[in-house]
């Protein structure tokens, strides 16, 4: 019985922080949970009794999902998804310890209530505990980075692993007259783990050095637009001084022309830095001189901007394509007015992002490859882009689904 109490136990503690690690607590009173394991232990222990010994494992299960559904919010797929995992993971670990102890103390089905046994229900608790912390580490990574579903095939190594197990019939008298198999599964199911635990590890880590290198692209950004606005405001200032200058002198005649001169750059540099969205405008304001230099005339009319269906390193690339594109397209024409206009609205059920800019001929080669790593992109998203050439302008049209009303 104590035994049975302390598994117990033991369990319901394992199965609360796996799922406390994929799922938000329903209450924050800090008397529920205690409360609720222990009412979970006083059920579980009793299905050792005679009477209820042939519905133990339904008690059991019924349990485990009755005590997720109500300690946790969340869907209830996901909930019945966890607790599945949990019940296979608790149920091979219990396996596993059983024929170690067995094999190295001679344990056998009639030692339930001796130390040995004790012993190996902690040893079994301990294994489950590593598994399911193996795997829920999987599981929010895979949740933060959105891999592929494809990637999850990498869990038939330790799935093939559990079917062998299952397959097996009298554990005891089988792991005792064949002694190469426990360490052999017990090593397959360890190096399966430590594999799966690589690999996501590995990802991780390739995750960190973007984001590490967006980092360094968002500080470049941010230190050239400091540079850039430090010289703007000291050449707005020493142009105010002139023409306070002009105006204590009475050169009228210089005063006309230098006010229009600032407050057309004023308002070009105003226009090009403001947009609603923040990574449009770093973008722009990277390419801040050759849009200046080059007298490209920047028209934004961005009403849209929650991009947030897209990974933000996605829609970084997305949009430098776009407007790095557009740029060296107006830098190679050689057209006196060049324009560039950027738009992005919600029309209906659909997100329409467009860019028309000033293109010529020669650019045609480098146009065409941007807008193949530009496809690459939207198609991973779902959307689909439109293009199309009228006499000197080339307009290029995304459209995305709305994904916040479906």
């Amino acid at each position: 019985m104590i035994n049975m109490v302390i598994g117990n136990c033991l369990l319901l503690l394992n199965l609360f922080v796996f799922t406390n690690d994929l799922l938000e607590r329903r209450f924050n009173n800090k008397y529920i949970t205690p409360l609720t394991i222990l009412l979970g232990v006083v059920i579980l222990t009793s299905r050792s009794y005679p009477s209820l010994q042939l519905y133990g494992t339904f008690i059991m299960i019924s349990f485990y999902c009755c005590f997720v559904l109500f300690l946790f919010n969340g869907k209830i797929l996901h909930k019945f998804f966890i607790t599945v995992v949990f019940v296979v993971i608790a149920s091979i670990s219990e396996i596993i310890s059983a024929n170690i102890l067995n094999l190295l103390f001679g344990l056998t089905q009639s030692d339930l209530n001796t130390v040995l046994y004790a012993f190996a229900l902690l040893l079994a608790n301990c294994l489950t505990y590593a598994l399911l912390g193996i795997i829920s580490k999987c599981i929010q990574l895979n949740s933060k980075i959105k891999l592929p579903k494809s990637t999850w095939l990498i869990f038939a190594l330790p799935l093939s692993t559990f079917l062998l197990l299952i397959s097996l019939t009298e554990y005891f008298e089988t792991f005792r007259n064949n002694l190469l198999i426990a360490p052999i599964i017990v090593g397959l199911l360890i190096a399966n783990f430590i594999t799966i635990y690589i690999f996501f590890q590995t990802i991780n880590s390739l995750e960190l050095k973007n984001q590490i290198n967006n980092m360094q692209v968002k500080y470049d950004t941010i230190n050239y637009l400091y540079q850039n606005n430090f010289n703007f405001l000291h050449d707005t200032i020493w142009k105010l001084n002139d023409i306070y200058k002009d105006i204590n002198s009475n050169k009228l005649e210089n005063l006309s022309s230098q006010v229009e001169e600032l407050s057309d750059n004023i308002l070009k540099k105003f226009n090009v830095i403001n947009t609603n969205s923040s990574i449009i405008s770093s973008i722009l304001n990277y390419r801040l001189n050759d849009i200046i230099e080059n007298n490209i005339e920047v028209k934004n009319d961005i009403i849209f901007t929650n991009y947030s269906f897209i990974p933000i390193q996605q829609q970084n690339e997305l949009f430098s394509i776009i407007i790095n594109n557009a740029i060296d397209s107006c830098l190679i024409s050689v057209l006196k007015n060049k324009t560039i206009i950027l738009r992005s609205e919600k029309i209906n059920s659909k997100i329409i992002l467009k860019c028309l800019y000033t293109f010529c001929e020669e650019y045609e080669r480098v146009n065409e490859n941007r807008l193949v790593q530009l496809s690459a992109i939207i198609k991973k998203n779902y959307g689909t882009i439109h293009c199309q050439k009228k006499e000197n302008i080339y307009e290029l049209m995304i459209a995305f689904d709305d994904y916040n009303q479906c």
